[in-house]
């Protein structure tokens, strides 16, 4: 048996492992990040496996009867055939092609190991994303009890669910965005605005999945009662946190790879007058912004992913850092006020491998308490 580890994703810290007869663990080569996909010709005596960060399938020579593997050469690159998301787990048929799953690609792909660079085949999935679609965000349903709107990969759907039971009654599709071949959009960050309209936000994914966006590809929508998509503002890298004051009539808004915080005018679901209100690198804030909410004082409250914080802004005035909450996780991802009277500050955060070892907090929710303000409740959606 040949098994791989990993160290958390920190990069080149895995290893490929074979375990003996004798039950002793034989190491075969070490500097992997994710060891994947592994297959076997016993009639050409060859070893197929795959590390999914390099985005290639490799090829050994192996020796069965002494667990030996040598002679290492790259046999398909994803790159080279511009292949979305990465190699993840694979098997063979028994005229020895390679079947290799793409994650965050949306497809399977068929390979002939016997010619390099050989593509057969190439088998779409309804996913958007490879084997899997992302929740991105989940609000109740005014006056449709155990019914939520969720954004979910390329979709916005309706989801039937008790609130409780670890199984859902239903998942109907509202809208989709056609993603193709080079097109993966996924929703993001969504919220209703003081009307009970959803306005949910976009990124593009590169081919190789994972957080790895295309700049200013993203657009900002809200959802019209004929169930179409009317855009707000475009041009955007990563849409994320939003929020509204509803007695200065202002929207305030997050594009993460720009750093900073917009402000527009709003009126019948439509913005103007964009500005920049806050800038993470004037006020040397590490991190990008990420999820906002608004308490009743009407400041901006703001988790920083990659920062280890949450900030308290004054959107009123330029640049004006209120306060800064040290996390002990780095993915800081959103913040939203709940409790009684609004008095506490619960706060998400992610363990997304990156390239290092998330922290081990990372993935954790946490509540803040003492804070001295109040939050606003958050508003229901209407369909």
């Amino acid at each position: 048996m040949i098994v791989g580890s990993r160290g958390g994703f920190a990069e080149k810290t895995g290893t490929l492992y074979n375990l003996e007869t004798d039950k002793r663990i034989k190491r075969h080569f070490n500097s992997l990040t994710i060891p994947n996909g592994l297959a076997w010709n016993q009639v050409t005596k060859k070893f197929y496996f795959i590390d999914s960060p390099t985005r290639r399938v490799e090829e050994f020579d192996y020796d069965a009867e002494n667990s030996i593997i040598t002679n290492r050469t790259r046999l398909f690159t994803f790159d080279d055939h511009d292949i979305p998301g990465a190699p993840d787990g694979m098997t063979i048929d028994i005229e020895g092609n390679l079947w290799v799953t793409c994650f965050g690609g949306g497809m399977v792909i068929k390979i002939d190991p016997t010619k390099r660079e050989s593509l057969l085949e190439q088998i779409r999935l309804p996913a958007g994303q490879a084997s899997e679609k992302r929740v991105s965000f989940i609000i109740p349903i005014e006056d449709k009890e155990n019914k939520f709107l969720i954004g979910y990969g390329n979709e916005l759907a309706i989801l039937s669910w008790d609130g409780v039971s670890n199984k859902i009654e239903g998942l109907e599709t509202v809208v989709a965005l056609q993603n193709t071949d080079d097109k993966n959009h996924v929703f993001n960050d969504g919220k209703a605005d003081p009307w009970g309209r959803i306005w949910a936000g976009i990124y593009l994914l590169k081919p190789s999945g994972g957080l790895d966006v295309k700049e200013n590809q993203g657009t900002l929508f809200a959802l019209k009662s004929d169930k179409t998509l009317g855009v707000l503002t475009s041009g955007v890298t990563l849409s994320n946190g939003l929020t509204w004051n509803d007695d200065l009539k202002k929207f305030y808004y997050i594009d993460t790879m720009a750093g900073e915080v917009y402000q527009f005018d709003y009126k019948d679901s439509q913005i103007s007058n964009q500005r920049t209100i806050f800038e993470f690198s004037e006020v040397g804030i590490d991190g990008g912004p990420d999820g906002m909410t608004i308490d009743s004082d009407g400041n901006l409250w703001i988790a920083c992913f990659g920062g280890s914080k949450i900030i308290q802004i004054d959107p009123k005035k330029p640049n004006t850092l209120l306060k800064t909450i040290d996390m002990p996780v780095k993915q800081v991802t959103c913040v939203e006020f709940g409790g009684l009277n609004y008095e506490d500050l619960y706060v998400t955060t992610g363990s997304i491998p990156l390239g290092g070892t998330p922290a081990p907090e990372g993935g954790w929710t946490y509540k803040i308490t003492g804070l001295g303000v109040r939050g606003v409740p958050a508003r229901k959606v209407k369909l």
